[in-house]
């Protein structure tokens, strides 16, 4: 397993600016670019990317630090379709041009602005709650969704204009930068800065597009089926590859994060793998035994009851639970006993009860128990000084 922290330098514990900070100076240390050893540097270039992408995604590092891996084999949080990543150096600003402004103004100066401006852009992930019944999480189920994705503007393809209404700069001649010259004691001292009419893009723009006046994006909504896997859980994340929104000029689509949301059920409740319900029974049923149907998932399953059950009494009934996820196995249905004492009784019932009172033993009334009154009567009496 890759430690994404040590590679970046951080502590576990790092703040996201302090990730950010120490991807920034690698990254300028390591680039291929600027690196003697170019093959060498790549692979440090690639490594720490990697590490950056997983660390600075706050869903990606919650997953990382519980399995110490994003690989799909690892963690039942993720879908379990293939889900792999592979990066090369081309899509090294794809992913991270939003750390690299100052490094990416630094390379486009010395290109063609065009060059800039058609780069491939990677797409932004989604995130979907998606709600499920218990049933569903129990079975496994597929889904339809429908998810609002931006798709490149057809009309200026993600531009934000169109191509003939982009300009060379005329202040600084498409370099980005405007240079000034100031007289000092040591002489003429030239100094560079951004330029004040492009802000250093080297280009200026008429008008925005008439379709989607600048945005780049037109919103379209997108249905996508969605394979549930049994056992899922509250917040598990299913990951979508490529069903995010959408990149632009032949950048990489974003993913979809499917986070599972599972209603409450009418009569079970889950605890992790084990599934509880409550049962109620007469008080005679309790002191006489019986046999009872308990309500499953798949149907009905026979529990018996033995004389003298306790209210609140538990039973397992092992296999009765959820599937347990990368298994064959299901968990255990708990069942709780509750005792239902009548609140009001006719005049029959009660005559039956007091005819019957008296064969019971009436250690249970702390009234007619001497041994019970001499232990509350010593818990009560003060200790006199």
């Amino acid at each position: 397993m890759k430690d994404y922290y040590e590679i970046l330098g951080v502590s576990r514990n790092a703040s996201i600016e302090e990730i950010k900070a120490a991807y920034r100076n690698l990254a300028k240390k390591y680039h291929p670019d600027i690196a003697q050893n170019k093959e060498e540097a790549e692979k440090k270039f690639k490594e720490i990317n990697e590490a950056y992408q997983v660390l600075s995604d706050p869903e990606k590092r919650k997953i990382y630090d519980k399995y110490g891996t994003i690989d799909p084999s690892y963690s039942s949080s993720y879908n379990y379709s293939n889900y792999s990543r592979s990066y090369t150096s081309g899509d090294i600003f794809d992913l991270f041009s939003d750390l690299f402004e100052d490094f990416i103004f630094e390379a486009k100066r010395s290109k063609d602005y065009k060059d800039y401006l058609f780069r491939p852009v990677k797409g932004q992930d989604i995130k979907f709650t998606l709600e499920i019944s218990l049933e569903d999480a129990y079975f496994g189920v597929k889904k339809k969704i429908s998810v609002p994705i931006k798709k490149a503007c057809e009309v200026c393809q993600g531009l934000g204009f169109l191509k003939e209404n982009i300009n060379k700069c005329k202040v600084c001649n498409g370099s980005g930068q405007v240079s000034y010259k100031t007289q000092s004691f040591f002489g003429t001292i030239l100094t560079s800065h951004v330029c004040p009419q492009c802000n250093g893009y080297g280009f200026t723009v008429d008008k925005n597009c008439p379709k989607c006046n600048g945005n780049k994006y037109i919103t379209k909504q997108e249905e996508i089926e969605i394979e549930v896997p049994k056992g899922v859980d509250n917040n598990d994340i299913l990951i979508i590859p490529n069903k995010g929104h959408e990149g632009l000029n032949g950048g990489k689509n974003g993913d979809l994060y499917v986070y599972i949301k599972i209603l409450e059920h009418s009569f079970l409740k889950r605890k992790g793998n084990d599934l509880y319900i409550s049962m109620p029974i007469s008080f005679i049923d309790a002191i006489l035994g019986t046999k009872i149907k308990v309500p499953t998932i798949e149907g009905f399953v026979d529990l018996d009851i033995p004389p003298g059950t306790q209210p609140n009494k538990e039973f397992i009934i092992p296999n009765y639970g959820m599937p347990i996820k990368d298994s064959t196995k299901k968990g255990n249905l708990i069942v709780k006993i509750d005792v239902k004492i009548p609140e009001k009784l006719n005049n029959e019932q009660r005559k039956a009860l007091e005819n019957i009172k008296s064969l019971f033993d009436t250690n249970y009334n702390i009234n007619n128990s001497k041994d019970n009154n001499n232990i509350f009567s010593k818990f009560f009496t003060k200790k006199k000084k």
